[in-house]
């Protein structure tokens, strides 16, 4: 999901370099761009992305600032957001699983 990114962030440099009609066709990239990533999370199940997939697009669909690359800085930040999420889950379940085993020993 990274290196779609980073291949949507240089297709839109690439576009931003052009005046006009480079600046009319990153907006339309950046529309795909939105329906894919949109699409991606949803089947992953992937919970709390569509605000930063919000704040992404937003930045992407103005021209200039459509060369920041904010759909690698977007995907990068929800997938540490998503692992971080899965290790504090992860870690959750096992100190309740212990402290439950803990009670039935008492």
């Amino acid at each position: 999901m990274i290196s779609v990114a980073i291949v949507y962030d240089i297709i839109s440099v690439v576009l931003g370099i052009i005046p006009y009609i480079g600046w009319l066709m990153s907006i339309f990239i950046s529309m795909t761009a939105t329906a894919h990533f949109y699409m991606w999370t949803k089947i992953k199940g992937t919970k709390n992305f569509n605000k930063k997939l919000l704040a992404g697009s937003i930045i992407e669909w103005i021209p200039i600032l459509n060369i920041l690359p904010a759909w690698t800085a977007m995907t990068v930040a929800g997938y540490f957001r998503h692992k971080t999420d899965e290790l504090l889950g992860k870690n959750l379940a096992m100190v309740s699983a212990s402290s439950n085993n803990k009670q039935k020993t008492k």
